[in-house]
């Protein structure tokens, strides 16, 4: 991406989030809805937004909702930034927030595994080697 499409990426997730914070009237779009990235194209006609929704279960019909209030959402994100043209705005569910979620929860399990075995081994330590040898 060039230096202007980058700035132009930048304001447009800044405006978006400000447009998703103050709601919908749409039933549809419900949930905890994070922007996580806008990428623009090098020809600044078109953008492309990665959304995560929570709970998981609503994130279809939350992309549903936002993809039929795109023209009004490019609206009021060209009235918050000054461009030229505004590019077209697409709406990408992005789950790689969950994925995370589900690596740390993992990471989270094996290191009670290890403190809890750690814990045991502390309880009955093995028998010093060498011994009696007489």
């Amino acid at each position: 991406m060039t230096r202007k499409s980058d700035q132009l990426a930048s304001s447009i997730e800044r405006a978006l989030r400000e447009v998703i914070s103050r709601g919908f009237h749409d039933p549809r779009i419900a949930g905890l809805i994070t922007v996580t990235g806008v990428k623009v194209a090098p020809d600044l006609r078109n953008a492309t937004a990665s959304i995560s929704v929570l709970p998981e279960e609503k994130g279809e019909l939350t992309m549903h909702g936002l993809s039929a209030a795109a023209p009004f959402i490019r609206r009021e994100i060209g009235e918050l930034i000054q461009t030229r043209a505004m590019p077209q705005l697409d709406f990408r569910l992005d789950t790689t927030l969950k994925k995370q979620a589900r690596v740390l929860e993992a990471l989270d399990k094996v290191r009670e595994e290890i403190s809890a075995a750690d814990a045991k081994a502390q309880q009955n330590p093995p028998p010093p080697p060498g011994g009696d040898a007489g």
